[in-house]
């Protein structure tokens, strides 16, 4: 969801920024006048504002992803194995159990 928000106020600064421009190119007015280099340098700051909390977010992400490998490695190589060795234990045990009740039934 942040990640979401941050990408898109990314792309409206970049359309105002490219608006701006192209503005100032077609009325052939100087692209640096005084309200424009402040609106060019707000959205600067911004921008980089915004790349510092896109890379916070992206380094969070990584981390989860690397908590769900660690997760699914565990389950992988310690859990399943465990619960074949019991369900093969369950069937050993209830096998011989229905061969004693068979057993036990013919004799």
């Amino acid at each position: 969801m942040f990640f979401g928000v941050i990408t898109t106020f990314w792309r409206t600064t970049q359309k105002l920024t490219r608006k701006v421009y192209k503005r100032s190119i077609i009325h052939q007015i100087h692209p640096c006048t005084l309200s424009l280099c402040s609106m060019i340098s707000n959205f600067r700051n911004e921008k980089i504002k915004v790349r510092k909390e896109l890379r916070n977010v992206q380094h969070e992400l990584r981390k989860n992803i690397e908590s769900l490998e660690t997760q699914m490695k565990f389950i992988n190589i310690g859990l399943m194995p465990l619960l074949i060795g019991l369900g093969g234990i369950t069937l050993g045990v209830l096998g011989r159990r229905r061969r004693k009740a068979l057993r036990v039934a013919r004799g």
